[in-house]
């Protein structure tokens, strides 16, 4: 008997220990197996508290909550997302859900269903466990309990509508969810993992500094991350210095507000810096800072990246691997670097030149007195000022010394900030250099393109297209054209700067994208107006001649827009009076279109 009894108690024990070693200690939630992985106390943020979506008066337990600061095309992914866990919740459960976003309270003991990344700090916490326990592809997801909230979040944003089907289907019931839900997609497709230091590279966020970036640098941050997305398929965060505290894991491009920046500054010179959880990226000029982001891209081919793929280049020797007929570089420019105007590159405009009827009875010049227009400390200056009969400002102007047709032109300057003080970087055409002065050719239109117009208040900027008639054209009736009416208007042609900031507090960069079907004007690196001059006849007859240069300042003249002059007493002639030009940049490709014309070759072509 007592024989029988032991021989009983190993088969139990057996029995119990076949039982543990067969059971998934992480799958203790109710949803189904495969993938899922159910919540474990060790998970240390998951929870596993029954869940209930219909409270004990029939009304719905949960709100859905999406975020409020995303970008446009993000906002529409995850709004879409929510949008369908919404009406999809209704159907199912046969009651309503609220769906809002995340800028109303903070949700503090509030039963919410997060969507995509809000600013819910349950959000952030399973966004870091998630990235702990996955590579972190843009088309992974988890779906989890914490607190009171369900967490439902993608890297890539078009994923959140199939995590939150595979949700609906697998755990919104009448009935609820016992042991609470953890659930990770992790794609298994073979793709190439990305690490820095050992750490994914879906960690990082890209910081670029907010003012004054080159639309050249930018182009090669946005060529980087869409290498992320559709070749290593990683979503990667961007953000600017100004708006986010500096943290863990970034990839810092260009001079910003983080600390430890290796801040290059030879011209010709640029670094790759892998410090830790940190990546820099920098370099002497506009050129090699882009040409060092490029470079960066090409090294993630490698897959792991240590501090020891650190670099230090030069753009003189990196510029040689690249096609010229698909990368821009720089083919005319001014850094202003000496002690005068250099002629040349610039005709430098006096007094007898395109002055003006001014206000208070003064007369508006341009001057090339070195008291009040200079080259100093590798900048051109221009500093506004009058005396008894005149206004003065100044101008430079490239007629006689460059034209060029498309490519990417870039100023980067500090504006004036005060009435009828009217600053501009604006382009000419000059269609009598092809033609010759005789007007019967049949040239009936002459350009103009404003790229970086202000009137005075340098709150906002303004762009413009203007097609004037030439002789012949005004013989044959063709009337003066431009922007200024609808459906463009001023606000679509305007970038206004921050509440509390000014484009007269420091440098900023405006610029022109300009190819053979469009023009695309620029500030701080980012477009924001695009004008298509391939669609009419007048603007395929008119935007496309050769053009020169001119930068100005155009001081109490009377046909100012804004109609007014600040007075003599006002203290800003002496503290908002300045136009400074750090530096005048044009870059071009090498593919048979876009093209440069110096010397005698402005007459004969």
């Amino acid at each position: 008997m007592k024989k029988l009894l032991s021989l009983l108690l190993v088969l139990v024990l057996s029995l119990g220990l076949l039982a543990a070693c067969g059971s998934d200690s992480d799958d203790s939630s109710s949803a189904p197996a495969g993938d899922n992985q159910g919540p474990t106390a060790d998970d240390g943020i998951i929870s596993t508290d029954p869940v209930k979506f219909i409270d004990a008066n029939g009304e719905a337990v949960y709100r859905i909550i999406r975020s409020a600061s995303a970008t446009s095309q993000a906002n529409t992914d995850v709004t879409n997302a929510a949008t369908f866990l919404f009406t999809q919740m209704r159907n199912k459960l046969g009651v309503t859900s609220r769906q809002t976003t995340d800028d109303i309270e903070d949700g503090t003991d509030t039963y919410e269903i997060l969507v995509g990344d809000t600013n819910r700090p349950e959000s952030a916490k399973v966004k870091e466990y998630f990235l702990a326990k996955t590579t972190g592809f843009k088309d992974q997801y988890i779906i989890c309990t914490i607190g009171k909230k369900i967490v439902i979040y993608s890297p890539g944003k078009e994923t959140l509508r199939a995590a939150c089907e595979y949700f609906l289907n697998n755990f919104v019931s009448k009935d609820g969810v016992t042991g609470g839900i953890k659930y990770i997609k992790d794609e298994t497709t073979a793709k190439t993992a990305i690490t820095v230091n050992g750490v994914s590279i879906a960690n990082f966020k890209i910081v670029r500094r907010h003012y004054n970036e080159s639309y050249i640098t930018q182009a090669q941050i946005n060529e980087l991350i869409t290498k992320l997305d559709e070749t290593y398929f990683y979503k990667t965060e961007y953000v600017e210095d100004q708006y986010v505290a500096e943290g863990d894991y970034e990839i810092v491009i260009g001079k910003t507000n983080r600390k430890d920046s290796p801040n290059v500054f030879n011209y010709d010179e640029y670094k790759i810096k892998i410090a830790g959880k940190k990546v820099f990226i920098d370099g002497g000029s506009v050129e090699s800072t882009a040409i060092a982001v490029a470079e960066f891209g090409k090294m993630l081919q490698k897959g792991a990246l240590t501090d020891a793929d650190s670099v230090d280049g030069t753009y003189s020797a990196a510029i040689a691997g690249y096609d010229k007929s698909k990368y821009y570089t720089r083919t005319w420019g001014d850094d202003f670097d000496g002690n005068t105007v250099d002629t040349t590159k610039w005709v430098h405009v006096g007094e007898n030149a395109y002055s003006s009827g001014g206000f208070n009875g003064r007369t508006a010049i341009r001057s090339k007195d070195p008291n009040y227009v200079f080259v100093a400390d590798g900048k051109f200056h221009i500093n506004a000022s009058y005396n008894d009969t005149q206004y003065i400002g100044g101008m430079l102007m490239t007629d006689r010394t460059m034209l060029y047709k498309y490519g990417y032109l870039e100023m980067s300057a500090v504006l004036p900030d005060a009435p009828g003080l009217w600053t501009s970087l604006w382009l000419d055409s000059r269609w009598h250099a092809q033609t010759g002065s005789n007007p019967e050719v049949g040239i009936y239109y002459d350009f103009e393109i404003d790229i970086n117009e202000c009137f005075g208040n340098a709150n906002a900027v303004a762009a413009n297209c203007h097609k004037w008639p030439t002789t012949l054209g005004e013989r044959e009736g063709y009337p003066h054209t431009s922007l200024d009416v609808e459906p463009y208007g001023s606000r679509k042609r305007r970038v206004s700067i921050d509440e509390g900031h000014n484009f007269g507090d420091g440098f900023h960069t405006f610029g022109l994208l300009w190819d053979e079907t469009q023009m695309t004007f620029t500030c701080d690196g980012e477009p924001y107006f695009t004008y298509e001059i391939n669609k009419t006849a007048e603007d395929l007859d008119g935007f496309h001649w050769y053009s020169y240069i001119r930068l100005s300042a155009a001081i109490g003249f009377s046909g100012n827009p804004l109609g007014t002059i600040i007075a003599d007493d006002d203290e800003r002639w002496q503290t908002r009076n300045k136009f400074i030009i750090d530096y005048v940049h044009l870059y071009q490709l090498d593919d048979g279109k876009q093209s440069m014309l110096t010397g005698d070759a402005i007459w004969q072509k």
